[in-house]
């Protein structure tokens, strides 16, 4: 038997247990949220065919494997923006060529370096250009 969404929150109340509706979006399951649901499932399954132990382990295994990848996802990007932030810095005092965004050529050396949200621009005078634009580095 297939369960999907809006059954599960039905047996839930039909249980006694709370069932909140949210409006927002929130792409993002917890640890909460998945026991809640396992115990809606536990407490609405045929006890003439209870679900196997090994159907528990397998589920709570992927969902911490699940959560473990989201950590590992966001410390990798930690990692990028602090190689990127490192790649910017090592600019600073070195000669460029790199396209402007006009299109022009733009030459000089790295003054300075802003971060722009996650982004670090480089600057050759007042004037800002891409990392990803720059065609020539030199000393």
């Amino acid at each position: 038997m297939e369960t999907g969404i809006t059954s599960v929150q039905q047996l839930a109340q039909n249980q006694g247990i709370k069932v909140e509706y949210n409006n927002e979006r929130n792409d993002i399951l917890g640890m909460d949220d998945f026991f809640k649901l396992l115990t809606v499932q536990l407490t609405s399954q045929d006890p003439l065919k209870p679900m196997e132990d090994t159907e528990f382990i397998s589920q709570m295994i992927g969902f911490s494997s699940l959560s473990e990848m989201e950590k590992v996802s966001e410390e990798v990007q930690g990692l990028r923006q602090m190689q990127s932030s490192y790649n910017a810095q090592m600019l600073i005092g070195r000669a460029v060529s790199a396209t402007g965004s006009d299109g022009a050529i733009v030459e000089g050396i790295v003054t300075r370096i802003v971060r722009d949200g996650d982004e670090m621009v480089p600057y050759i005078g007042d004037q800002s250009i891409s990392i990803a634009s720059i065609k020539e580095i030199s000393s």
